[in-house]
C-alpha cells in the first residue's frame, strides 16, 4: 500500500490491495458519503496474480483538512 498527498491541491492518491471489489465498493462509497471528501475515484482496478484486488483511488479532499487549525470530529 502507498499513500501519495498533494495538501496544496487537497488530492491523495491510494494504491493498494483488497480481498475483494465488495469491500473496494464499500469503502468507494464511504469515502463518497465523507463531507471531508470533495471527490472520489477508482484510478486502476486489477485482479493481482494473487488472485487480490489491487487499486489505485483518488481523493480531492477538502482543503480545510490541510489547515494547522484542522480539529476532526470525533
Amino acid at each position: 500500500s502507498q499513500v501519495s498527498i498533494n495538501p496544496r491541491g487537497g488530492a491523495v492518491l491510494l494504491s493498494g490491495q483488497t480481498q475483494s471489489f465488495e469491500s473496494l465498493g464499500q469503502q468507494l462509497l464511504i469515502f463518497r458519503e465523507d463531507a471531508l471528501v470533495k471527490n472520489a475515484a477508482l484510478e486502476k482496478v486489477a485482479i493481482g496474480q494473487e488472485g487480490k484486488i489491487e487499486f489505485n483511488l483518488s481523493l480531492s479532499l477538502d482543503p480545510e483538512v490541510f489547515s494547522p487549525s484542522f480539529q476532526p470530529i470525533e
